[in-house]
């Protein structure tokens, strides 16, 4: 079944402890961190230091999202603060094989990021490198934009060449993802749902009935989903 990944940039973060002591009551295995430099996107967001005091506090797989330029230098200070998995944009470095080859020398797991306007082509190269790719469903930066369509079909697309090909890269979502476009992820085999304000953090009913209520979703569309498998 996908794996929700709630991302922390949603969160409130006067009240980050508690909200993650609920994310953890629910059973979530996951929680998504974007570090930005203020250069690659206009805007900050979580550091280093958050990224390890959650690691020492909790047992969630950490996926750092990295919008930054030259993510190379950085690699060390996640090593340290115990990130799982590190995702570089493809377009922030010229050396994407050698990066991505790096972070899995430091023992975590290598994601490249790939923006709305760049096509699937572009990760031909680099796509035997990656543990996972994520796909941005928005422009990187900003929370709340509206899930641009396009993005299914290069859902659609990646899990096409890991089949075809035999690979075995991970594949998620981050940006608009909601209880619409949800399903469709599933349904094009995303692997990873970014969660933010349409999700986990809506606020309707609390962090955590809220994330119980958007993994019910996921195991609804995943069961409709092999149900009509079964009946092609």
């Amino acid at each position: 079944m996908p794996i929700v990944s709630p991302t922390l940039a949603c969160a409130d973060l006067l009240n980050l402890g508690s909200q993650l002591n609920m994310l953890a009551e629910a059973g979530a295995s996951m929680v998504h961190l974007d570090i930005m430099d203020g250069h690659y996107v206009p805007n900050f967001c979580f550091d280093f230091n958050t990224v390890g005091v959650i690691a020492q506090k909790y047992s969630f797989t950490l996926d750092v999202h990295l919008m930054a330029e030259h993510p190379e230098q950085y690699l060390e200070q996640l090593q340290a603060a115990g990130a799982d998995i590190v995702t570089f944009h493809l377009d922030a470095t010229p050396f994407a094989i050698r990066l991505a080859r790096e972070i899995k020398a430091r023992g975590m797991k290598a994601g490249i990021a790939l923006n709305p306007s760049q096509p699937v082509s572009l990760l031909n190269y680099v796509l035997e490198e990656a543990d996972l790719i994520l796909v941005m469903g928005v422009e990187p930066g900003f929370s709340g934009q509206t899930f641009i369509p396009s993005t299914l079909k290069k859902v659609e697309e990646l899990a096409k060449i890991r089949r075809d090909k035999g690979l075995s890269y991970l594949i998620e979502v981050d940006g608009g993802i909601d209880d619409v476009n949800t399903p469709e992820c599933i349904k094009r085999e995303c692997d990873i749902l970014v969660s933010g304000a349409f999700g986990v953090f809506r606020g309707r009913k609390g962090v955590r009935e809220d994330f119980l209520e958007y993994e019910r979703l996921i195991k609804t569309a995943q069961r409709q989903m092999e149900l009509s498998g079964m009946e092609v």
